[in-house]
C-alpha cells in the first residue's frame, strides 16, 4: 500500500508542477564549434559545455574536471584532432581539453587576461580575445608565454570597443 501511496504522490506533484526539467538543454548559446561527428556549443546560461555527438546519436555536457572544471566559459575553438580551447572568464583563463574531454593544460591567468571571451589557435599560436583589455593576445602554443598583443580600447584605427570574437582561417 505504501508503494502505491507513493508512486500516487509523485504522479500527484508530476501533475501540479510538471515533468521535472532536464539538465540536458540549451539555455543561451553563445560560441559554438565542431569535430568529426560532434558539435560542441558553449551555453552562457547554464555555464557549460555542451556535446552533440551525431554518430552516437546523444546529447550530454562536459562534467566537472577538477583542474579543468570550467568557470563561466565563452569562446570556444575545437582543432581537427578534436582538441577543445575554451575561453573561461570566470577563470581567466583558455582551458584546454583532450579528444577524450579530459584537462589538458592552461594558459593565462589574472596576470594576463582580466576577460578572455574567445580564443583562435593557428599552428603554434594560440589567439585570445581579451574583451576588458581591448587586446588580441597571441601566445606560444607550446610554452604558453605571450608572442605579443595588438589594439587599445578606442575607435580608431588599431583599437577595439570590447571586442568579443576572434576567427582565424587556414591560412592564419
Amino acid at each position: 500500500v505504501e508503494e502505491h501511496i507513493g508512486q500516487s504522490q509523485g504522479q500527484f506533484t508530476e501533475f501540479l508542477l510538471g515533468k521535472p526539467a532536464s539538465d540536458k538543454r540549451i539555455g543561451k548559446a553563445y560560441d559554438i564549434a565542431s569535430a568529426e561527428g560532434k558539435i560542441y556549443v558553449l551555453d552562457r546560461a547554464y555555464k557549460r559545455l555542451l556535446i552533440i555527438d551525431l554518430v552516437q546519436r546523444k546529447f550530454d555536457y562536459l562534467r566537472d574536471q577538477r583542474m579543468g572544471t570550467l568557470d563561466d566559459p565563452s569562446g570556444i575553438w575545437v582543432t581537427e584532432d578534436d582538441i577543445k580551447y575554451v575561453a573561461d572568464m570566470g577563470r581567466k583563463q583558455i582551458v584546454v581539453l583532450g579528444a577524450d574531454n579530459q584537462f589538458l593544460r592552461s594558459y593565462g591567468g589574472p596576470d594576463l587576461f582580466d576577460k578572455p571571451v574567445d580564443v583562435a589557435v593557428y599552428k603554434n599560436t594560440v589567439y585570445v580575445c581579451g574583451m576588458d583589455k581591448s587586446k588580441i593576445f597571441a601566445l606560444d602554443k607550446a610554452s604558453g608565454q605571450p608572442k605579443w598583443a595588438i589594439g587599445t580600447t578606442g575607435q580608431a584605427v588599431g583599437q577595439f570597443a570590447k571586442p568579443s570574437h576572434l576567427v582565424v582561417d587556414h591560412q592564419g
